[in-house]
């Protein structure tokens, strides 16, 4: 260990100072989570996403000289500065809010489901057994489009065209977002291990079969959400729900998983499969996956060319239902009008740097970092990530009996892991989207109208 610990200081000694330090704060914040991995699961996973889309090409560039690229000094110094910046205060955040309730614990070990638990549970795991078949087959309706326009060609508009003015796909679509929200509702009412079990199962199953549409993250990020569940579960039940087998057979996998995902991009690019590219799997995946840190970058450099009079950091004011009632224009696919007019700094910046490529679908995706500096400068980030610090420290509470509350905290607990990748806002807008609202809904009013007969089941049996 300690030969390991001096072959990582010596290399340090020789990469950028910031860039070594960022990766120094970055490490002890994970050893930080791991002390306490029952408790700090989310500060961990929400680290290691962070990672995946910010740090890891930073590090394979200015660490170990891994296709590096050549952008501004002062491009370069921002981007160094934005990433230091947040993990601190993320970091100080956290540790300030983050008082741990061991009452609440305590009330969940020894929780007894209730009449109304019950029947939302049965409710929202029918539902979701009824979307996930449904979820699964959009995944493969999706691979099969995926091969005959390309990955990229999926995002033009005569694609978005082709595939969602068809009422069947449309439909299904819908539901597939809604699967998640039945899984959430499930999750909440705070279930045994083997009924979970068999939901998290065809939940791994849907998340291989996105990758038939070549949707890395998505994986990634569904994977990392079940698992911090798992662990809480495992810290706050009698039940044992991680076994020293299944976390051998994690880190056995997770090489193996990392270079599927690496071939999965090479795939989608188009290009063949050698012998060379299969070696350098690994570092391939975190630099490709990293990119993120270039919309840091990009955005920072090419500011005068982006709108700014629009906050892109907050979608949820402009997109879901409050858009719709506020009367903001809807926009989808890559289009012009979606880049100028639009209020998503993914499609904005895109159109900036790859112009026509834009159009022909391909995208630079955003970052939760890069929309709070564009729209408030230093302030937003530092108040953005004290948000998150917060939200860090207290999504992961499931309250006995809030069943509604602890769905959409483990809703926002899903966004949040995107962030790094995505928008700053989204952790509110998904709970505003219609697809959201009207699954509570549904089980919200299947709930009241089967109320007296779960009662007198339970009754009955008990």
């Amino acid at each position: 260990m300690s030969e390991i610990l001096a072959f990582i200081i010596l290399v340090l000694m020789k990469a950028d100072p910031t860039v070594s330090f960022i990766l120094l704060l970055w490490f002890w914040i994970i050893w930080y989570a791991i002390d306490d991995i029952n408790n700090r699961i989310l500060l961990f996973m929400f680290s290691v996403s962070f990672f995946n889309f910010l740090l890891g090409r930073e590090i394979l560039e200015h660490v170990f000289k891994y296709q590096v690229e050549d952008f501004p000094a002062d491009v370069e110094t921002h981007a160094k500065i934005m990433l230091l910046l947040s993990l601190t205060v993320l970091l100080f955040s956290y540790l300030f809010f983050s008082k741990y309730n061991f009452k609440r614990r305590e009330q969940l070990r020894d929780f007894k489901p209730t009449y109304n638990v019950v029947r939302i549970r049965s409710i929202s795991q029918k539902l979701y057994y009824f979307t996930i078949v449904i979820a699964i087959a959009y995944n493969i309706v999706m691979g099969y489009f995926t091969l005959a326009f390309g990955y990229y060609g999926t995002y033009t508009d005569v694609a978005i065209s082709t595939i969602y003015n068809n009422f069947a796909i449309y439909t299904i679509e819908k539901i597939n977002q809604m699967m998640p929200v039945f899984l959430a509702l499930f999750l909440a009412t705070v279930p045994s291990h083997s009924q979970t079990k068999r939901v998290s199962s065809l939940y791994f199953l849907y998340l291989l079969t996105s990758l038939l549409s070549g949707q890395r993250a998505k994986f990634v990020i569904g994977l990392l959400w079940i698992i911090i569940y798992y662990v809480y579960r495992n810290n706050t039940s009698d039940e044992k729900w991680i076994s020293k087998q299944f976390v051998a057979l994690g880190v056995l996998m997770l090489p193996a998983a990392i270079l599927m995902l690496s071939l999965l991009s090479q795939i989608r690019e188009g290009n063949g499969i050698d012998s060379i590219k299969i070696i350098m799997g690994i570092p391939d995946y975190f630099y490709q996956q990293g990119v993120s840190v270039n919309v840091i970058k990009r955005a920072y450099e090419f500011a005068y060319r982006l709108n700014s009079d629009h906050l892109y950091s907050m979608s949820v004011i402009t997109d879901g239902v409050i858009g719709r009632i506020l009367g903001f224009a809807r926009f989808s696919g890559n289009s012009v009008i979606h880049a100028e007019e639009g209020y998503s700094l993914a499609h904005a910046l895109s159109y900036v740097m790859l112009g026509d490529g834009y159009l022909l679908g391909r995208g630079t995706g955003s970052s939760y970092i890069a929309e709070l500096y564009h729209d408030f400068e230093y302030i937003g980030v530092i108040i953005g990530n004290i948000v998150y610090g917060y939200l860090i420290s207290r999504s992961l509470t499931i309250r006995p009996d809030k069943f509604y509350i602890n769905a959409m905290a483990l809703l926002v607990i899903r966004q949040l892991l995107w962030s790094p990748r995505g928008g700053f806002s989204d952790f509110l807008l998904v709970l505003l989207q219609p697809f959201t609202i009207f699954a509570f809904l549904i089980v919200m009013v299947l709930s009241q109208l089967t109320k007296n007969k779960y009662t007198d089941r339970m009754k009955y049996n008990g």
